[in-house]
This record gives structure tokens, C-alpha cells and sequence, in this order.
């Protein structure tokens, strides 16, 4: 197991330093950075990656990217690579770590599309059934 975690520290790491930022955390089994004007020097404005439910999450920052503090986001996931699976905003605190590292912590709501969809063939749409099917997540990630 510890072979198994170096490994993956060690690849993490040195796709940081290719790509210019990587983040791991409970949404994101892995996600690349993407600086402003892509200057590594800038901060992040957008994570694209890979995430638990074998699909994709894209989380895009409000603003001027990334910042220590208070971040506003909005993003989305699929599952098993082409299911849509949710459509989300958020905010997060980004806790530095020192360099470009910070420590997130944060929650977003968001709106399921199949649930839109079930909702609109029962005849029934209802707002609440289709948040329902997607309940306030909070989530914690490093990104590096």
C-alpha cells in the first residue's frame, strides 16, 4: 500500500510540474490546473480531471482565478465518462500552504439534467424534486 500511495504522490507531483497545477481531494481523484493566461505565475482558473464516480468534473473560478480566502466557483461532473451527473456552484476557502499550494474546503449545490429529465417525462417538473436528486455536497482537496 505504501508503494502503492508513493507512486501516485510521485506522478502527482510530477504532472504538477508539467501542467502547473494539480488537485486531489474527496471531488477530484485527479485534476490538472489551468493558469490565466497560461503564466504559471498567475493563479488557477480552472481544475479539469478525473473524479470518483469514473467521469469527468470540470470547476471553474468566478473572478481572477484562485486566490487565499473565499473562492466562488461553478463546474461539472459526469459519471462513468459520459453520463451527465451534476451541473454545480459553490464557494470554497483556500487555506495556503506555502508556493501556489493551498488546502480547499467548501460546498456547492447543484441541479441533476437527469433529474431535470425525469422530472419533465412524469409531467411533474419540480425544482425540488430535480435538486433533490443532487444534495449539497461539501467537499476538501489540496491543490499544488
Amino acid at each position: 500500500m505504501r508503494i502503492v500511495v508513493i507512486l501516485v504522490l510521485l506522478i502527482g507531483f510530477s504532472s504538477a510540474a508539467v501542467f502547473g497545477a494539480m488537485m486531489v481531494g474527496n471531488g477530484f481523484l485527479f485534476g490538472f490546473g489551468s493558469h490565466v493566461d497560461d503564466d504559471p505565475y498567475k493563479p488557477v482558473e480552472s481544475f479539469f480531471g478525473v473524479n470518483w464516480l469514473l467521469g469527468f468534473r470540470y470547476h471553474k473560478y468566478f473572478g481572477a482565478g484562485l486566490a487565499s480566502g473565499l473562492n466562488a466557483y461553478w463546474g461539472l461532473d459526469t459519471a462513468l465518462l459520459i453520463i451527465p451527473a451534476r451541473m454545480n456552484a459553490g464557494i470554497e476557502w483556500a487555506f495556503p500552504l506555502g508556493g501556489n499550494a493551498h488546502f480547499h474546503i467548501g460546498g456547492s449545490i447543484g441541479v441533476s439534467p437527469i433529474g431535470v429529465a425525469q422530472s419533465l417525462i412524469e409531467g411533474e417538473f419540480g425544482w425540488i424534486s430535480a435538486l433533490l436528486t443532487t444534495p449539497p455536497m461539501v467537499h476538501w482537496a489540496f491543490s499544488f
